[in-house]
């Protein structure tokens, strides 16, 4: 009987052992989460879409935890195109459900930037759950700046061979004038042999072959330019309140570190190295053609930044 008792004892505790190994299967099942849902009031961002590049914006959130569980943190994350997380928001609480509105958000200034808003709460079973929606940051309606008649000489002439365009008409440098001001310095122009008439970047590798005392400037910047399929009336009836057109022209197509061969006429797109200013010029002269002394007349028109 003592042998059929330990026998029966045995098999019992095996069996709870057993019992208590599939209970541990069990604890992997999911467990239940909370629910967070951005506020569709009116005027909230609440879904992908778009808003004007600077503005502000504003979300509310709507979080709510299951049975018995309550609410413990909420992380709102802010991604720009993709970068490193940026925490607007952590907090820590113990609540039965968590309501909130965030307003004036503020927008980046870059237009096309995609700004990825993640928010993520947290329950007292330390499951979580994330929502999020994406903001595209448009170009802002700005108006168009036009500066006519600016006059650049080539290398052998007596007026400047180097610009500033952020200064508009009083950008026109000398090589002494740029050599002082090289991170200011973002357009060449000379007359070349082959190239003739070309706005050149100062860190064009043909450049120093024109002005040779470039190759001892310490900052040359990376001027891109695009001659544009836009005509001289065209560049004439651009919107004086709408720059999106120049927008438009100088963000897309095929871009390099000069531009050659430039006839009266001709609409060039500009852009400086970081992106900040660009503008289209219209050649509207150009005096001695093939010579050293030659001058260019353009427009430039840019939006107002």
């Amino acid at each position: 009987m003592k042998k059929l008792a330990l026998f029966v004892m045995f098999a019992i505790t095996g069996s709870l052992f057993l019992a208590s190994c599939s209970g541990g299967d069990d604890d992997t099942a999911d467990k239940p989460k909370p629910t967070v849902t951005w506020k569709t009031t009116t005027g909230f961002k609440f879904a992908d879409g778009t808003e004007t590049a600077g503005n502000n914006i504003s979300f509310g959130i709507l979080a709510t935890p299951s049975s018995g569980e309550k609410i413990t943190r909420v992380v709102i994350n802010l991604s720009v195109n993709g970068g490193a997380n940026a925490i607007l928001f952590d907090s820590t609480m113990k609540e039965n459900s968590y309501n909130r509105d965030w307003i004036d958000v503020k927008l980046g200034e870059l237009a096309g930037a995609k700004s990825k808003f993640t928010v993520t709460v947290t329950q007292s079973n330390d499951q979580t759950s994330s929502s999020t929606f994406t903001i595209t940051a448009s170009s802002p309606a700005r108006n168009t700046q036009v500066t006519a008649n600016i006059v650049l000489g080539a290398q052998a002439s007596n007026t400047g061979s180097f610009f500033n365009p952020k200064e508009g008409s009083t950008g026109v440098l000398t090589i002494a004038q740029a050599a002082a001001a090289q991170s200011s310095t973002h357009v060449v122009y000379y007359m070349g042999a082959t190239n003739k008439a070309t706005f050149s970047a100062p860190n064009d590798a043909q450049i120093t072959g024109v002005f040779s005392s470039l190759s001892n400037w310490t900052t040359r910047n990376a001027t891109v330019f695009k001659k544009t399929t836009l005509t001289a009336a065209q560049f004439d009836a651009l919107n004086p309140t709408d720059a999106s057109q120049i927008d438009t022209e100088c963000s897309n197509g095929v871009f390099t570190s000069k531009v050659t061969q430039m006839a009266i006429g001709d609409v060039v797109a500009y852009r400086t190295q970081d992106g900040t200013h660009y503008a289209l010029f219209k050649v509207s002269a150009i005096s001695n053609m093939g010579s050293t002394n030659s001058e260019i007349t353009f427009d430039m028109a840019n939006p107002a930044f």
